[in-house]
């Protein structure tokens, strides 16, 4: 496969999605996973899980022969280029949501969904644990002590 990018961008959704109706809510691109993934070794670490649904009419490229892992692929692709730059901007711009594996870790393609166009429901991993463009944070390492305190042994008795 030709390393191809579609152009899509994650659907912006409310913080407590459509549980509290509210007039004018806040939105955000997705939002942390709270689950832990067993099966990624460096999973709250290095990598944190994100929930998000990507725009993108993927009924076209259905159509042109490409499998639904590729058009995932593409999508993430796309996601983890950096915005453009400013004119005479200095600093390098890095990507939006962090860098994304290059798979998603699971992906469910949605004709009918409850934002009226066809979207695919993706869980992606990152490498940021806070971003202020998603909802929540990353979970912080599960049972990690840190470092045994110096000083003079106490005696146990």
């Amino acid at each position: 496969m030709e390393n191809i990018e579609i152009p899509c961008s994650l659907v912006k959704i409310p913080q407590w999605g459509m549980l509290l109706p509210e007039e004018n809510p806040e939105l955000k691109d997705g939002r942390y996973s709270n689950c832990y993934l067993w099966d990624v070794p460096v999973f709250v670490r290095k990598k944190w899980a994100i929930l998000g649904y990507i725009d993108v009419d993927f009924q076209e490229y259905l159509d042109e022969g490409y499998s639904e892992e590729q058009i995932v692929q593409a999508c993430i692709r796309h996601l983890n280029q950096p915005p453009l730059r400013k004119k005479y901007q200095r600093r390098v711009k890095t990507p939006l949501y962090g860098i994304l594996d290059e798979s998603a870790h699971s992906f469910k393609f949605r004709k009918e969904s409850k934002f009226g166009r066809p979207v695919i429901e993706v869980e992606l991993l990152t490498n940021k644990r806070k971003n202020r463009r998603l909802w929540g944070e990353g979970q912080k390492q599960v049972g990690f002590k840190g470092l045994k305190k110096l000083g003079r042994p106490r005696k146990n008795k």
